[in-house]
């Protein structure tokens, strides 16, 4: 039996983009699977308060 990573499977952003309409962050993470939060919680949390500030919703 081989195991795959989730993190491996590379969709095109594209396809994404088509199907989500108004995507507004789309990024390659280079560690983490499935359950990134649970496996790189620092490096989500880190991509959560960016995309807050981004947005206008947290201060700089």
């Amino acid at each position: 039996m081989a195991r795959v990573r989730l993190a491996s499977a590379r969709y095109p952003e594209s396809v994404a983009r088509s199907f989500y309409r108004d995507l507004r962050s789309f990024d390659r993470m280079p560690e983490g699977g499935h359950f990134a939060v649970a496996e790189v919680p620092q490096a989500i949390a880190t991509r959560m308060r960016d995309f807050a500030r981004g947005l206008g919703l947290l201060s700089a």
